[in-house]
Order: structure tokens, then sequence, then C-alpha cells
């Protein structure tokens, strides 16, 4: 097993073999309904106005997003975005199609990579198992294990009591540990800040949504605090989750990379992204399903 120490180290690599590199494009993506998804929307007919509170078919898989942020001096504006609504564009090579993310909006989204998983669990079932990062170790074969930095003068009265491992709250900030980013058997470490932990009341209380209201959601994200060559790397991710019907979850968790010259770096491992990120959302299915 080859360890890099972190994701720096590795962008310097990349940027030494970028000249024989030639980035993979992710292409299309494409969403089936299921049998089960009788109240859902499909991802391939519908575009979404993300300044309303509803989504309109319009027979594109365009979406069309406000140029702005949601997150601002620390804040969550659930009200910018219509986050419940957001499906994996079908093109995600098409740069307007680029879901945004909180902390950075849509201005300057460079390239993305997105999965989405029907999971058979409450949704606040869904949403704990992602904030409890300290049990990634025991599900996630991604991000194998989350170091949380959790000084206590720091945690807010209002932080958010994860399952079997403490408090967690917007502004924590945690390193992740990666394996198999840059290859098979590469492990590397990366710093990450929560950004969101947030959602619909009407999800937030229950979670087994028997009187949800349509377009409920839950939303976690964390954005990238990596450095390189003085750097930051504007990236951030986001899972969004929805009631898909029949006692199902829908998972849209997508990572969005903004503009700068060690993005396009790490633009190099984009395959590998998706795949990981597919799989990560494959292992969180088969850990909530396991009878």
């Amino acid at each position: 097993m080859l360890s890099i120490s972190n994701l720096s180290a590795l962008a310097g690599f990349l940027s030494l073999a970028a000249v024989a590199v030639e980035a993979k494009p992710v292409g299309s993506y494409s969403v089936k309904a299921q049998p089960h998804e009788s109240n859902a929307v499909n991802a391939t007919s519908s575009s979404y106005d993300t300044t309303a509170k509803s989504v309109t078919g319009s027979g594109s898989s365009h979406y069309t997003f406000s140029n702005s942020t949601s997150v601002q001096n620390g804040t969550w504006d659930e009200g910018a975005i219509n986050w419940g609504a957001l499906r994996c564009p079908q093109n995600m090579d098409d740069k307007s199609s680029i879901l945004p993310t909180p902390t950075y909006g849509t201005k300057g989204r460079a390239w993305m990579v997105c999965s989405e998983t029907l999971i058979q669990a409450p949704p606040r079932r869904v949403y704990d198992a992602l904030v409890d990062f300290g049990r990634y170790r025991d599900w996630n074969s991604y991000v194998t294990d989350v170091e949380i930095v959790h000084p206590t003068s720091r945690v807010p009265i209002n932080a958010t009591t994860a399952k079997d491992h403490g408090k967690v709250y917007e502004g924590m900030e945690l390193t992740f540990t990666f394996n198999g980013l840059g290859g098979k058997g590469v492990v590397t470490t990366g710093p990450e800040v929560i950004t969101v932990l947030s959602g619909s009341s009407a999800l937030k209380s229950s979670g087994n949504c028997k009187k949800h209201t349509e377009g409920a959601y839950l939303v976690n994200a964390y954005r990238s605090d990596l450095t390189v060559a003085g750097e930051l790397i504007r990236s951030e991710h986001p899972n969004v989750i929805t009631v898909a019907g029949e006692g199902y979850t829908r998972l849209v968790s997508w990572e969005t990379y903004y503009e700068g010259k060690s993005t396009e770096t790490f633009k190099l491992l984009r395959s590998e992204m998706q795949a990981l990120n597919d799989q990560q959302g494959a292992d969180l299915k088969a850990c909530l399903e396991k009878k």
C-alpha cells in the first residue's frame, strides 16, 4: 500500500505527471426511474429553477441557477436554492449544469462528480450515518478514517449530536483519510471543514416522513481546507437527502470544484473520484440495508 502524506503532495506528483496524462471526461450521467419512485422527480425531464420553491418540468435536463452563495458569514440560507430538487446532471461536462455548493455558489464552477443512491432506510437514518464521522471506518471503503478536531471550548451549544461519537457542528475541522485516490492502494489525507448541518423540520424531527411535506430535505456539507502552492482548493461536498417513496430515501452526493490552478491538476483524478464517490454511496446503502 502506497501512502502519500497528504493531498498537497499528491497534487505535486500529479503536476509532474500532467504532461503525460490526459484527464478523462466523465461524460453523461443518467438516472433510471425506479418502480418505487412514484413521488420522485425524473431527473431526465425537469429543469430546476433554484430561486423558486418548486420544480417545473420543461423537457430539458438543464439547470438554471442564481449566481449566489448560500453560506454568508457562516450563516446557512436555505431559501437561496431549492436544494431538495437537485439531481445529478445528465452531462457533467456542461459547466452550466454543474451543481452549486452552499459556500461557493455558482460562480467559477469548473467540474464535478455526482452520485445518486436509493437506500431502503428513513432519511434521518441516512443523515445520521453521514454526520457520524467517527464510524466512517466501519462502512466506508473510500473515506476509511476521519480524525475529528474537537476542542471543547469551540463546541457551540446548538451542536448536533452524532449517534455514537459526540458533537458535530458547522465550522468543525476534520482530517479525512482517502483510500484509492491516485491509484489502487494509494492512501492520502486531506483537511475538511463542515459547512452545513441543516434541512427541513419535517425530516429533522421524525425521519420516517409519513407526513412529510413535498420538497422536504436534509443536507450536510463539508469543504476542502487544502492549500496547494499557497492556493486554497475551492471544492465542497454536499449530501442532500430526500424521500423517494415506499420506504426509500434518495441520497444525492456531489463534489464541485471551482476554478483555480490546482483545481485543473486534481481534474486528472476525476474519473477515479467519480468511481469512488459511487462506491461510497453503495457502501452506505449496503450498511444501512444490512439485515
